[in-house]
């Protein structure tokens, strides 16, 4: 079964983005995601409180906030909270072109899908967790980024089946909340 969850990204504090380069980055991270059987549906625009389980927002902000200054987060590209109610990732605009500056714009866009590929394992794991290989590798070395520019790095065989539980959980969250919406609106009187 084929999983889709709606991707909404926008630019803030006046970021800009090379259009080419983020469509690339945007089919390898759906390309990396397809392979645990999710299915990433693209809009530009901000992700709403109470939207549906299966959103995710991305927002592009100039520079790191000082809580992301502390050594462990000093070279984040990028942050996702997958243990908290907010679905927004936050890209580090600075931190990611100086990231991909060393590349030419196509091997660039390829690294930056891997980047925004790996916040939304986060998210869709709902844990921040990594693995020892692959995409969701915590820091890439040069192998791995050798292979993101390259046929790309793989989600290993326990993100893609955490992906699947993840995803299960939410469904049984949303239903949750849909039958106390429900039961809320409609008391039972005995």
């Amino acid at each position: 079964m084929v999983e889709t969850v709606r991707v909404y990204y926008r630019l803030s504090g006046g970021v800009q983005v090379d259009g080419p380069m983020f469509t690339v980055a945007r089919e390898r991270a759906s390309a990396l995601l397809a392979e645990a059987g999710v299915r990433l549906e693209w809009h530009y625009g901000t992700l709403h409180d109470g939207a549906e389980p299966f959103a995710i927002g991305i927002t592009f902000v100039p520079k790191a906030t000082k809580d992301y200054e502390a050594a462990a987060d000093a070279h984040a590209l990028a942050s996702a909270r997958p243990y908290s109610t907010n679905t927004n990732i936050v890209v580090f605009h600075d931190r990611v072109s100086t990231f991909i500056r060393a590349y030419s714009n196509a091997d660039g866009a390829k690294v930056l899908g891997h980047v925004l590929a790996h916040e939304i394992v986060h998210m869709l794991e709902n844990m921040a967790r990594h693995s020892e290989s692959g995409l969701m590798t915590a820091h890439w070395k040069w192998p791995e980024l050798r292979a993101a520019t390259g046929d790309g790095l793989h989600m290993a065989a326990e993100d893609r089946q955490m992906v699947l539980y993840g995803i299960e959980a939410r469904r049984r969250r949303a239903a949750a909340e849909r039958s106390a919406q429900v039961s809320a609106q409609h008391p039972v009187v005995e």
